[in-house]
C-alpha cells in the first residue's frame, strides 16, 4: 500500500514541468491581457531561475488523507481536520458507503492554494464559530468535478461542475457539495477586498470558468498548483500577486453581469464608512449622521452606499455584536470571564438590556448562553502535530494562524 507521503510525492511528480507552464502562460496569455498584474519582471524571474533549482527554496507543502485509516475512523478524522474552518456533516449519498478525503496544500506567500477531493457533505459555518476562530478571508473555489447547492439571501444557489465559486468565510454558510475534486485558493481579506467593486457579495458568486476573466482565473490557477511542486517561495509572492489579481476580475466581472458594482462614488463611501465603523465601534454616540459627518459624505450618498448591507445603522449593530461575541467566547487567559456589561460598554451599550436583547435577536442566544458555549466548544488549543496515518495536518495552521 502506498503510504501518504509517497502518494504525494506521485502526485508532485506528475506536476514537475514549473516554468515552461508559468512562463509560457505569463507571456503568451497573461501578460499581454493584464501586464500591470505580471510585467516583465515575472517573466524574467521565472525565464532565469529555471536552470536554478538548487539555489530555490521551494513551497511549504501540506498533506492530508484519511485512505490509510480504518473505515470506521476516516469521517472522524476528516470532520476534526476541517473542523479548523467549518462544521461537517456526512451527505446522504455518501452514508454506508467508504468515505476519503484529501487535502494537497501549498503557502504560495500571503495565501494558501489546495486542492481538495471528497465524498459529498454538508458544510455550516455560523456566527458563532466566524466570532471566535476570526478567520475572514475570501475562499474562491474551481469544481473540477461536483457541485455545491447553498443558500445566498433569498436565492438558492446551483454551481456545478467547472465553475468558479466564490465565498466569504466572514459570513454564514450552509451548503452541500456533492463527490467534488476542485481547487481552493484562500486570500486574505485586506489582500483581496481593496481589488472588488463590491467586496461584501463574493459570499456565493458563480463564475464561468470557460470564457473571459473567469476562463483566465481558471486556468491560471490549475497551472499554478499543477506546476506549485517546483516553484519557489522567491518567486511565491509575484506569482500570488498575480492570482489575487486574476481573482478580483473574475470577480468583478461577474458582479458587473448581475449589475450588483455600485457606482465608483458610492464604492469609495462604502469601504470609507466600513472603515470608520470598525475603528469607532466603541463610541455610543455613534450613528448615521455621525459616520456621514465624519467621512464627508452626505446622508442620502451614505444611505445609498449601505442600501446592499440592510442600512448604516443595522451594519453598525451588526458589527458592534459580531465584536463583542467574539470578545465573549474568547478563552480568558486568567482563567476569569469576561463581565458581560463591561463587554457591552466596550461596543457602545452603556444599557445591558438592549445589549441582550439585541444580541438574542442576532444570535438566538443570550451573551451569557453563547460565553458559556464558546468556550466550551472553543476552549481545546488547536493542534497542528503530524496526523497519524493521515500525513499532515499543517493547512490548518496556515488556514487558521497564517493569514
Amino acid at each position: 500500500m502506498v503510504s501518504p507521503k509517497n502518494l504525494s510525492q506521485r502526485l508532485n511528480m506528475a506536476y514537475h514541468d514549473t516554468s515552461f507552464v508559468i512562463r509560457n502562460w505569463c507571456i503568451e496569455y497573461v501578460n499581454p491581457i493584464y501586464p500591470f498584474l505580471v510585467g516583465r519582471d515575472m517573466v524574467r524571474i521565472l525565464t532565469t531561475t529555471e536552470g536554478s533549482k538548487n539555489m530555490q527554496t521551494p513551497l511549504e507543502h501540506s498533506f492530508f488523507c484519511t485512505a490509510h485509516l480504518p473505515h470506521s475512523e476516516r469521517f472522524e478524522a476528516w470532520r476534526e481536520s476541517i473542523g479548523v474552518m467549518f462544521e461537517v456533516r456526512q451527505g446522504e449519498s455518501s452514508k454506508g458507503a467508504t468515505f476519503n478525503a484529501l487535502v494537497d496544500s501549498y503557502l504560495l506567500d500571503c495565501m494558501v492554494l489546495s486542492r481538495c477531493c471528497a465524498h459529498g457533505q454538508k458544510f455550516e459555518r455560523n456566527q458563532l464559530r466566524i466570532a471566535r476562530d476570526g478567520i475572514e478571508h475570501y475562499m474562491i473555489q474551481l469544481f473540477t468535478r461536483g457541485r455545491v447547492e447553498m443558500n445566498v439571501g433569498r436565492s438558492h444557489l446551483i454551481a456545478p461542475a467547472r465553475t468558479i465559486v466564490g465565498f466569504d468565510l466572514g459570513d454564514t454558510l450552509d451548503s452541500i457539495n456533492t463527490d467534488f475534486d476542485l481547487l481552493s485558493a484562500f486570500i486574505p481579506r485586506e489582500k483581496l477586498a481593496p481589488l472588488l467593486r463590491f467586496p461584501d457579495n463574493v459570499q456565493g458568486t458563480v463564475i464561468d470558468s470557460s470564457r473571459g476573466e473567469g476562463k483566465v482565473f481558471a486556468d491560471f490557477m490549475e497551472a499554478v498548483f499543477h506546476t506549485a511542486p517546483s516553484l519557489s517561495r522567491e518567486m511565491a509572492q509575484m506569482t500570488a500577486t498575480s492570482l489575487i489579481h486574476l481573482a478580483a476580475a473574475a470577480l468583478n466581472r461577474a458582479q458587473d453581469v448581475l449589475d450588483a458594482v455600485p457606482a465608483a462614488s458610492i464604492h469609495s463611501t462604502l469601504l470609507r464608512a466600513k472603515r470608520y465603523i470598525d475603528s469607532n465601534l466603541d463610541r455610543e454616540d455613534l450613528c448615521p449622521q455621525q459616520v456621514a459627518q465624519a467621512i464627508g459624505a452626505s446622508r442620502s450618498t451614505l444611505f445609498r452606499a449601505f442600501e446592499p448591507c440592510s442600512g448604516v445603522a443595522n451594519y453598525i449593530r451588526y458589527r458592534r455584536l459580531n465584536r463583542a461575541l467574539r470578545r465573549l467566547v474568547s478563552v480568558p487567559t486568567d482563567g476569569v470571564n469576561l463581565r458581560i456589561t463591561d463587554v457591552a460598554l466596550e461596543f457602545g451599550y452603556s444599557s445591558l438590556p438592549q445589549f441582550s436583547r439585541h444580541f438574542k435577536q442576532e444570535f438566538g442566544l443570550s451573551p451569557r448562553d453563547a460565553q458559556k458555549s464558546g468556550q466550551q466548544f472553543f476552549g481545546g488549543n488547536q493542534q497542528f502535530e503530524q496526523g497519524e496515518g493521515v500525513g499532515d495536518r499543517l493547512y490548518e495552521m496556515w488556514l487558521a494562524s497564517v493569514l
